[in-house]
C-alpha cells in the first residue's frame, strides 16, 4: 500500500497545472456526483485476469448504475490529510464524470481497478463504510497461465502476485459490505450469480442486466481481445493444456499458493 505525505505531489511528478486545477475539478465534480448519485457507490477489485472487467461490464448494463468506462487508479495512492487517509488523486474520481452525460436513471456509480483489492481498508474508511465492494477471485492456475492480450505468448500474472492479491482480500470474505464472486461460478451459473449480486447491491434484477452484453456501456477493454459477448466457459481450466506444464508446476511448487487455492474451495 502506498501512503504519501501532502508534500508528495512534487515527488510523484504530478504536473503543476494539475496541482493547481485539481481542487476546482474536485469541487465541480463533487457537485455533479452529489446531484446524480444518492445510493452507495460500488468498488470492484481482484487479481488481474480474474474477471473484474467482465463484472463491471455486467453492472454497466444496469440502468441504475453508471460504470466508469476507464480504470483511473483513484484508490491506488493515499495521503494523510487532517489525520485521515484520502486518495492522492481524488480528482480522478470526479474528472471522469464532469464531461460525461449521466443517464437520468443512474443513481450510483461503479469504479474498478484490480489493484483496489490491496486497499480495501482505506476504501472502507474513506467512504466511512457507505460503500459496496465486490472482489473477484479465480482459480490461480488459470490466472497465472493466462496470456497477455497484447503480448502473445507472455503470461500476465506471476504466482507471487496472485498470492499477494488473494491474501489481501481473503480476510474480508465475511464483511457485510463486501461480496466475493468466483469467476468459475459466474461462468457456470450467470443468472444465479447476477441475481445474488443484485440482492447484495439492493438493486432489482432487470432485463437489461440479464442481457448485459446488449446493454452495457463497456463494450471494449484492454483486458479483452474482442468486444463484449455472452459469458462462456472457454477460459476455465485452460491450465490443463500441455503448453502450461512448466508454469503449472511453478504454481504447485508454491506451498502458499496451493494453500490459498484450497481455502478458496478449488480442488
Amino acid at each position: 500500500m502506498e501512503l504519501q505525505s501532502e508534500n508528495s505531489l512534487k515527488e510523484l511528478r504530478i504536473p503543476w497545472y494539475k496541482a493547481i486545477f485539481n481542487p476546482l475539478v474536485i469541487s465541480i465534480g463533487r457537485r455533479k456526483l452529489q446531484k446524480h448519485f444518492h445510493k452507495l457507490p460500488i468498488v470492484i477489485g481482484g487479481c488481474d485476469r480474474s474477471g473484474t472487467t467482465l463484472l463491471i461490464s455486467i453492472l454497466g448494463a444496469h440502468p441504475h448504475i453508471f460504470a466508469y468506462p476507464k480504470e483511473n487508479g483513484v484508490f491506488l495512492n493515499w495521503v494523510e490529510k487532517n489525520e485521515k487517509k484520502v486518495p492522492l488523486r481524488l480528482d480522478r474520481l470526479y474528472r471522469e464524470i464532469i464531461g460525461r452525460k449521466i443517464p437520468e436513471t443512474a443513481n450510483r456509480y461503479c469504479i474498478k481497478n484490480p489493484a483496489n483489492i490491496l486497499h480495501i481498508h482505506e476504501i472502507l474508511d474513506f467512504y466511512q463504510g457507505s460503500v459496496k465492494i465486490i472482489q473477484m477471485v479465480r482459480d490461480g492456475r488459470d490466472v497465472v497461465t493466462s496470456y497477455h492480450p497484447s503480448k502473445p505468448g507472455s503470461y500476465w500474472v506471476s504466482v507471487q502476485k496472485w498470492v499477494r492479491d488473494i491474501k489481501a482480500g481473503i480476510d474480508y470474505y465475511d464483511h457485510p459490505n463486501i461480496h466475493t464472486i468466483r469467476y468459475e461460478d459466474l461462468t457456470d451459473k450467470p443468472s444465479e450469480i447476477i441475481e445474488t449480486l443484485c440482492k447484495f447491491l439492493d438493486e432489482p434484477v432487470l432485463e437489461e442486466i440479464i442481457n448485459w452484453s446488449d446493454n452495457t456501456n463497456l463494450v471494449k477493454s484492454n483486458a479483452w481481445s474482442h468486444q463484449a459477448k455472452e459469458i462462456h466457459k472457454n477460459s476455465v481450466k485452460k491450465w490443463e493444456k500441455p503448453e502450461h506444464k512448466e508454469r503449472l508446476q511453478e504454481f504447485m511448487n508454491n506451498k502458499e499458493a496451493v494453500s490459498l487455492l484450497k481455502k478458496l474451495g478449488y480442488k
